[in-house]
């Protein structure tokens, strides 16, 4: 994304003609990348009830959660014997990864400061308020950005900010230039069905939702064998919700926790462990869905309230899984395999064959018998 920004920022610097952002309608904002967007215009509107500012950077992997954010260091618990405190201390490694972590960090935000602060200065803005914006997330309403000169003016619509904007002198790279627009037409540019695909994706609680869609589609796959439409939907929703986490400020730990629930699920299935898995799955699903977003900004975040339906349904609609008993003779494990089936069971399994199986027929036969003791399964 801020490569991104970086393009519309240097194509709006360098542009031939006048360019006005307008930050609208009430309730909008102008936020992250749109603060850099809107301070790059020759002319900075918003309308009233607007906000703008919370530009502080965030990459992908959760770094730079916040302002006065640092690198955690890991630390080493050591005891030498017993009723001794525990001492913590850092070995080498570990100091050297914390201060290059540190140092790419300070990096990142000296060079943003610096850019935002060559833009506000180009725009005869507010530098001040800028570098605050990049460094601490400060956001303004639009009454204040346009009284401390973070903005040009605030108009209730369109149609006023071309009344108020008429005779007005920009610069740009060939000179000045007087605007002419009162009485001008507007012309509306709508968001291409790609475009629009895009934005609906880049929402976090949207990506999300496909994320664990997918997951259910693939286990779904797997505890029922042979119904091929959910494990391709579900392929196809962790795909566009692989694509949609590439924009966001993306945590790998979250994403890992995730997955290590989905693991957990999928291990229920085939262990014994009498609940235990599907509530560390939980847990797990929980602390990485809140994980997964990270960023200052709250509207780039997932929200709770979607988080707890998702975690709540994947509790409620885990699988009821039986093992059926190797150890009984093949014509009781038929009976008790069709008996838990008629009891509600999910997924049935036999905990595999003792001895060799036989060749020929005799072994054909047996096999037809475990597959029908062997993993049955039917709708609750």
């Amino acid at each position: 994304m801020l490569t991104a920004t970086q393009e519309i920022v240097r194509a709006e610097l360098n542009a031939k003609v006048p360019i006005i952002v307008y930050v609208s309608p009430k309730g909008a904002r102008a936020a992250s990348a749109g603060v850099f967007v809107t301070m790059a215009a020759h002319v900075a509107a918003m309308a009233p009830s607007t906000r703008i500012g919370a530009a502080h950077p965030v990459t992908i992997g959760g770094e730079g959660e916040g302002p006065g954010w640092k690198w955690p260091k890991r630390e080493k618990e050591s005891a030498e014997g017993k009723g001794k405190k525990k001492e913590r201390k850092e070995t080498l490694a570990d100091k050297k990864e914390s201060l290059g972590a540190e140092a790419m960090s300070a990096k990142i935000m000296q060079d943003t400061i610096a850019w935002v602060s060559g833009i506000a200065s180009a725009r005869k803005r507010n530098i001040e308020w800028a570098v605050q914006s990049v460094k601490e997330s400060r956001s303004s309403t639009a009454e204040e950005a346009n009284a401390i000169g973070v903005i040009d003016l605030i108009v209730e619509s369109p149609e006023a900010l071309l009344q108020a904007v008429d005779g007005r002198t920009i610069t740009l790279p060939s000179g000045p230039v007087i605007l002419a627009t009162k009485g001008a037409t507007t012309q509306s540019i709508p968001m291409t069905w790609r475009q629009q695909l895009l934005q609906v994706l880049s929402n976090p609680n949207i990506a999300y939702i496909l994320m664990i869609l997918g997951f259910y589609g693939l286990l779904f796959e797997i505890t029922h064998p042979g119904s091929w439409i959910p494990g391709i939907a579900g392929a196809i929703c962790l795909i566009l919700a692989f694509y949609a986490l590439q924009t966001l400020p993306t945590n790998y730990a979250g994403l890992a926790l995730i997955l290590l629930a989905v693991a957990l699920l999928i291990a229920e299935i085939k262990i014994t462990s009498y609940g235990f898995l599907t509530i560390a799955a939980l847990v797990a699903l929980f602390l990485g869905s809140l994980m997964l977003v990270h960023s200052p900004a709250e509207f780039m975040r997932v929200s709770l309230k979607v988080i707890l339906p998702v975690v709540a349904a994947t509790g409620g609609e885990r699988p009821l899984c039986v093992t059926v008993p190797g150890r009984l003779p093949r014509a009781e494990q038929i009976a008790l395999a069709q008996a838990l089936q008629a009891a509600g069971a999910d997924l049935l399994q036999t905990e595999g064959v003792l001895g060799p199986r036989p060749e020929g027929v005799a072994g054909a036969i047996l096999h037809l018998l475990e597959a029908l003791a062997n993993t049955t399964a039917v709708r609750q």
